[in-house]
């Protein structure tokens, strides 16, 4: 949960897996001694964070056990605790759990995820999505989720503008369209599709033009 490194914690976990703290394991953690490191586990960064772990030079690194409503639970049952549990990592938004048999990771945004594992690296990292084979992913209960908007801080797109979720408009757009670039051809299927559904033919995309894109199979 956030422990700095010690001769303790160590000889505790290689106690409690013999098979994974070899020698050579042990000695190299060992290194890490009095050089003010954290351990976590996969699971135990996530819980650890929710308990309050904030960097201090205490045990925990601040953080209260079991403290937020928050129960000390395992990687395989945290995604039994989760909302929304989807295999369709195409809707998967910031802040949600992401699961395989025994390993969890936060997404974080564009395709990457926030883990932890001795498996991997064996520290904290941000990996592509697609590193890993992850099963499902969930929303965890003691987080309110505030989903990010779509649309660029102005309330809309325009011509000149690029961009992942630019690239999602283009693809939307029939195969005609390719690219991540909101060009003069973009402009132009836009205002088509404005004029079909009966809106202000802008060539825009705001709030109205995506909600129709919506109804017409739009995922963003």
């Amino acid at each position: 949960m956030g422990q700095i490194v010690t001769n303790e914690i160590i000889n505790q976990k290689k106690k409690q897996y013999p098979n994974w703290y070899t020698n050579t394991r042990v000695n190299e953690l060992k290194k890490l001694i009095n050089k003010n490191y954290f351990c976590f586990d996969c699971s135990g960064l996530i819980k650890a964070v929710l308990w309050g772990w904030n960097g201090s030079k205490t045990k925990n690194g601040g953080a209260v056990y079991k403290s937020n409503n928050v129960p000390d639970l395992s990687a395989n049952g945290m995604i039994n605790k989760c909302r929304n549990i989807s295999t369709n990592f195409n809707n998967i938004e910031m802040g949600e759990l992401v699961w395989m048999d025994g390993h969890v990771g936060i997404y974080y945004k564009d395709k990457k995820v926030i883990e932890c594992s001795p498996s991997f690296k064996n520290k904290v990292q941000i990996t592509e999505l697609s590193e890993r084979k992850w099963v499902k992913h969930g929303t965890l209960p003691w987080i309110t989720y505030q989903k990010e908007s779509f649309l660029p801080s102005r309330g809309w797109f325009q011509k000149g503008d690029s961009g992942p979720n630019v690239e999602k408009i283009c693809s939307f757009f029939a195969n005609k369209v390719k690219g991540n670039y909101f060009g003069d051809y973009v402009e132009a299927c836009i205002k088509v599709f404005q004029k079909q559904n009966k809106l202000e033919q802008d060539g825009c995309i705001g709030p109205i033009t995506l909600s129709k894109m919506k109804e017409n199979g739009f995922i963003e």
